[in-house]
């Protein structure tokens, strides 16, 4: 689907492959490098680039209800186009937001409109519109997550996905028609629903999202997928089991993905209670604390480094009032600092039909809203430094070999996210721990993982690697690129 060089990309789920190295070497005990090949090149410069790589906005309409534009779920679906609900229109928005430094524009459409019966064919008119937004936001270069906007559902009747009348097969069968409409566009992503919330249980949704991903990706399709978890998917309460039985943290582990190419996908508003087990969504325009974000991301975060998974939050959001643009810049800024899990953000939101919504980011006859000011210090270009780094060979006799790299960091700033190059020569890499690795050709780059990141100023880190000789007994030693590139934390 791309014209780039196969790599190994680092927009999977890699999973690190850890040794116990002895005087006779470094034996793998597991040595899983990564997978999805052929994704687009600028993609994989896009995230050896920046520390949290997707940073943006949602633009909502397409979703609203036929009736109260503030209720998602009102009257009956599917509703007329151009009364009751509308599209954005992608060039408009794509220029202003990209304009301020965003790349990524969630796109929330209604699952009832462009398939007007389960299984059926897509409805052409629907799918023109749909179609035109994302070409007029990719063909500036942007980012379109196609999100079904769904909470779990189909029609009118509020049947929930996973039962006899929205069976898996159905869910299966919307996503492999918008997946095939979209393969060959690197610059979508895929979102299979929004919110899930009151359905026959977790376990029962992530046999759900497992069929969407499938059918994802058996039309070829090696695009980003993004999951929610069950209950609505907020990041507060995902450790918790009082409310809707088996906790995300628990049930979500088993979501599989063919390509290995996924993020976890969560929602935190910042009208959160202090008691984080209680579910909010956007109620009230007054944040409960400047540092409210931080607080309800930060077991969501943990849980992502402890089992190596990728994170992405597409919706947050508060008021017009000093608390709330404090707590709108604490949100971003844990992201940003913790960028070896997260690969992005979209606040909520922006689109042509929320008037004064207390949220909304659409300029007003020009003029950017006052939220806009909170995420402006995270929508410049990642600042970047030169690192100086190093190769020891640890163990050679001749039929493998096993070496340890340092970085030095020689700035007064702290580094959230680095990459080297390392090129193999005549061997072949047994592993690696410490980074996440991409490879095309015989050299390899490596990137940060939970485990050695951030380096202080004037600090290193240090991650090892195995390989060994092809064809040759002389000559197959990897060398090092003479410097690394360094992004300097919270950019």
């Amino acid at each position: 689907m791309s014209n780039a060089a196969s790599h190994r990309s680092l927009f999977c789920v890699p999973v690190l492959a850890m040794f116990a190295c002895s005087s006779i070497g470094c034996t793998p005990d597991a040595t899983d490098l990564g997978a999805g090949d052929n994704l687009e090149m600028s993609q994989h410069a896009l995230f050896s680039a920046l520390s949290v790589p997707y940073r943006g906005v949602n633009l909502a309409s397409a979703e609203f209800g036929p009736q109260d534009p503030t209720d998602f779920n009102s009257g009956v679906l599917p509703g007329v186009y151009g009364s009751n609900y509308v599209y954005p229109d992608g060039d408009t928005e794509a220029t202003y937001f990209m304009s301020k430094g965003m790349n990524t524009f969630r796109l929330p459409f209604r699952w009832e409109r462009i398939q007007r019966s389960l299984s059926g064919a897509l409805d052409s008119a629907e799918l023109g519109r749909l179609t035109t937004v994302v070409n007029a936001i990719t063909g500036k270069g942007g980012y379109v997550i196609l999100d079904l906007h769904n909470y779990g559902r189909y029609g009118n009747n509020n049947n929930v996905i996973g039962s006899s009348a929205v069976p898996n097969t159905a869910f299966a069968d919307i996503w492999y028609k918008l997946a095939s409409q979209f393969v060959n566009n690197p610059k979508v992503i895929f979102e299979i629903m929004n919110e899930p919330y009151g359905m026959i249980s977790t376990e029962a949704w992530v046999v759900s999202a497992n069929a969407a991903i499938t059918a994802i990706r058996n039309t070829g399709a090696k695009q980003l997928i993004l999951v929610q978890g069950y209950h609505w998917s907020g990041a507060h309460a995902w450790s918790s089991s009082d409310v809707y039985g088996t906790s995300n943290a628990v049930a979500m582990l088993n979501i599989v993905d063919p390509g290995n190419n996924y993020a976890y996908d969560v929602h935190q508003y910042l009208d959160q209670s202090s008691d984080i087990t209680k579910n909010f969504a956007g109620l009230s325009d007054q944040c409960t604390s400047k540092t409210i974000g931080s607080q309800s991301l930060k077991n969501f975060t943990d849980w992502l480094v402890a089992n190596q998974r990728r994170g992405f939050l597409t919706e947050f959001a508060g008021g017009r009032n000093s608390t709330c643009y404090a707590a709108i810049k604490d949100t971003v800024a844990h992201m940003m600092n913790n960028p070896t899990v997260y690969l992005g953000w979209t606040y909520w939101a922006a689109g042509p039909r929320w008037g004064e919504y207390m949220f909304t980011l659409e300029p007003s006859n020009g003029v950017d809203r006052p939220q806009l000011a909170s995420l402006k210090p995270y929508l410049r270009d990642s600042i970047s430094m030169t690192l100086t780094p190093s190769m020891t060979i640890d163990y050679d006799d001749g039929l493998s070999w096993c070496a340890t790299v340092t970085l030095m960091n020689p700035s007064f700033f702290t580094i959230g996210r680095w990459n080297v190059s390392i090129d193999l020569g005549k061997s072949k890499l047994n592993g690696l721990w410490y980074g996440y690795v991409t490879q095309n050709g015989q050299v390899i780059t490596v990137t940060t993982s939970p485990w050695n990141y951030p380096i202080a100023p004037l600090g290193s880190q240090r991650f090892g690697l195995c390989g060994s000789p092809v064809g040759t007994t002389t000559g197959y030693l990897p060398t090092i690129s003479p410097s690394a590139t360094g992004i300097v934390l919270g950019t």
